[in-house]
Parts: structure tokens; C-alpha cells; sequence
């Protein structure tokens, strides 16, 4: 049996959650009822996406997302999960870290994009951090 844990995230889009899991190669499903899962203690929560689990992608569970009463989510995850690395750029990163940078980089430029900018360019430095610069159209 899994070891679960919650992992509590400051994200409140769920498409931006989703397009962010898909661009790391992941199968995200939104499933038309709240379906339960297991999570960290608690016993069964609602999770309203899932990223299925795949020996292809290297995930050992079903991984949720459940909506807290605030808006944001907590991601639902094995710790076997937790702790896979993934290689971007020949850097080493936890699955949660570039979940969390993907999400920034994408939640500043659909926010950007709506209020009239366009990219000029995006580039990772040495570090791994993403810089973005925008111009307004």
C-alpha cells in the first residue's frame, strides 16, 4: 500500500494546471463527477483532475487535484510520486518544482495575453529560472 501526501499548492486554475501537467508529458483527466480518492490521512477526498498514472510517464499512482473552498488546489500524491526527479535542460527538479514553474510562467502570460501583451521572448538561464519579456500589441 501507498504512503499518500497533500501537497498544498497556491494555484487556482485548473486549465493552467492542466496545460502545465500535459507539457511535462502527462495525462490529465477532468472527470465529469468529483471522484474520490485517498490523500495523506484523511481518508477519501473529491479530486477534480486527475493525472493518470503511467509507466511510460514514471508515475506510480493516480495523481489529484482538489479544489479547496478557497480556490486553490491541493495536489493528492504518492510520496514514491513526491520524490521523482525529472531532467529539464540537464538540471534535476522535483515533478512539484517544475509543475510550480510551469504554472508560473504560463498563469503570467495568460494574464499578460488578456490584457493586450504579446511574448517577445522566453529563455531558461543557468539557473533553471524562466525569464519572460513582454510587448504590448
Amino acid at each position: 500500500m501507498s504512503t499518500w501526501t497533500c501537497v498544498r499548492l497556491e494555484m487556482n486554475d485548473a486549465d493552467v494546471i492542466t496545460e502545465a501537467m500535459k507539457e511535462m508529458g502527462y495525462t490529465v483527466v477532468k472527470p465529469t463527477a468529483r471522484t474520490e480518492v485517498f490523500a495523506d490521512g484523511r481518508g477519501k477526498v473529491k479530486a477534480d483532475l486527475i493525472v493518470k498514472a503511467s509507466k511510460k510517464d514514471g508515475i506510480v499512482n493516480d495523481i489529484s487535484f482538489t479544489k479547496k473552498p478557497d480556490g486553490t488546489y491541493d495536489m493528492v500524491l504518492s510520496y514514491a510520486d513526491k520524490r521523482k526527479k525529472i531532467n529539464v535542460d540537464g538540471k534535476s527538479m522535483s515533478m512539484i518544482q517544475r509543475l510550480k514553474q510551469l504554472y508560473g510562467s504560463k498563469k503570467v502570460l495568460k494574464y499578460a495575453r488578456q490584457r493586450g501583451f504579446m511574448l517577445s521572448s522566453k529563455t531558461t538561464d543557468a539557473t533553471g529560472r524562466i525569464k519572460i519579456k513582454l510587448s504590448v500589441s
